[in-house]
């Protein structure tokens, strides 16, 4: 199945409808109204006949997968993900692709576990002894204390030493900030000062 021929045009048509939801009609599709199909046809520039047969594709694909199941994976396609979207191999897709793309989307949508991209922010986590601090680059919801469990560390900031140390995972900042997440002032300092490493 992951060697079936790519239709690119529908392909692309797909990632555009997706990436026009919001991360909270991701991962609920019963929200999705007539208002917020409009919405999702008029910034895809698709159609509402055409939103609507993916949600169709979707909802028939999870019945599916529930009778096939048990009634187990029909409970585990809660989040609109790769099965209503086709049997294309999304992964190993060249960067910039309508198919790289579309994995980036899922892939935000899992990681997050549920939390609305745009809730989340990258910043610095305080740690280390007193007077002696030192900071992880955390993914973090905006709402939590800054000692909260993080999404995930893409990074690590000691100002106490000459010269002050930074270790930023690039590649996954990046990652997160195409999913939505905003750095803080001081991340984005540090990101300017210390830019990734140049391609070889």
């Amino acid at each position: 199945m992951k060697n079936a021929k790519v239709d690119e045009r529908e392909l692309t048509r797909i990632v555009a409808i997706v990436d026009s939801m919001t991360p909270h009609e991701r991962n609920n599709h019963m929200i999705i109204n007539g208002s917020r199909r409009r919405r999702i046809a008029s910034g895809s520039g698709t159609t509402v006949q055409d939103v609507n047969q993916l949600l169709k594709q979707y909802t028939q694909a999870r019945k599916m997968m529930k009778t096939l199941s048990g009634g187990m994976m029909g409970k585990k396609m809660g989040k609109l993900s790769s099965p209503v979207l086709g049997v294309w191999d999304l992964d190993n897709r060249p960067p910039g692709s309508a198919e790289a793309r579309l994995r980036t989307l899922l892939d935000c949508n899992s990681e997050s576990s549920g939390v609305t991209n745009s809730m989340l922010m990258i910043r610095l986590a305080r740690f280390g002894a007193k007077k002696k601090p030192s900071y992880r680059v955390v993914v973090i919801e905006k709402e939590r204390a800054r000692d909260s469990r993080a999404v995930e560390v893409v990074g690590h900031y000691n100002p106490v030493v000459n010269p002050a140390v930074v270790d930023l995972k690039h590649e996954r900042i990046s990652h997160w900030m195409k999913c939505g997440a905003q750095p803080s002032i001081t991340v984005t300092r540090l990101m300017k000062n210390n830019p990734a490493p140049a391609a070889v």
